[in-house]
């Protein structure tokens, strides 16, 4: 009786360890397959699918959208000075310092477009221009 309590013991012993061999096989295996297939990017290889696709609203920077605004309005006559400020990261607030040479009309005219070109190149934001002759 005693030796078929020993061999049942030894029988579940080695079943165990087998079955822990075969865990740590199956578990190396696949840290392997991910470590290679995707490298240490932290999102399983979505941000290397496609680098220039933002994965959130504020993947880019405000100081680069800032900046890419600045250059966009930099191309129109009669501003002299662009502000750019954010209220709740998602709105975009721009002030234009336009010249005194232009009448209000025109002044209006090139907030307005400029309120529209931002807002084609920056559809995230809520875009507001104001403007102020200088």
């Amino acid at each position: 009786m005693l030796i078929g309590m020993r061999h049942g013991r030894l029988r579940i012993a080695l079943a165990g360890v087998l079955l822990a061999a075969a865990l740590a096989a199956a578990g190396c295996g696949a840290d392997r397959t991910a470590r290679d297939g995707y490298g240490n990017d932290g999102y399983m290889g979505l941000s290397r699918s496609n680098p220039h696709l933002p994965i959130t609203g504020t993947a880019w920077s405000y100081r680069r959208d800032n900046a890419f605004a600045a250059e966009l309005l930099s191309g129109l006559k009669g501003i002299r000075h662009i502000r750019i400020t954010r209220t709740g990261g998602s709105h975009m607030r721009v002030h234009l310092d336009i010249d005194r040479s232009l009448s209000p009309e025109e002044a209006q005219r090139l907030a307005a477009q400029a309120e529209a070109i931002l807002k084609e190149n920056f559809p995230r934001y809520r875009v507001t221009v104001s403007a102020d002759r200088d």
